[in-house]
């Protein structure tokens, strides 16, 4: 994947899960969280309705992980009888 802003491919090792209510948004969506970083990409997510993300990423040597705030909400409620999850994920690995 390449950088718009630096024309150069993405350096760091990273994974980006994002769920939604449909393919097409959320293969957008987790490719340009990957582009942005977990602080960017995280103000988009929030900002989108529906999507939740997970991301993984190394720094320094070390896994960081990030979560939107739906990402944390869908993880609680996973498990009840009357959960309501989004029929669709899409996992970008850099």
């Amino acid at each position: 994947m390449i950088d718009p802003q630096t024309g150069m491919a993405l350096s760091d090792h990273s994974s980006v899960t994002v769920v939604g209510p449909d393919g097409l948004s959320t293969d957008g969506v987790s490719s340009a969280v990957a582009i942005l970083g977990p602080e960017k990409g995280l103000k988009l997510i929030e900002k989108t309705p529906g999507i939740a993300a997970f991301i993984v990423r190394m720094v320094d040597g070390k896994e960081r992980t990030y979560q939107s705030q739906r990402w944390k909400e869908w993880g609680q409620s996973a498990f009840s009888s009357t959960a309501r999850l989004p029929p669709v994920y899409y996992q970008e690995l850099y």
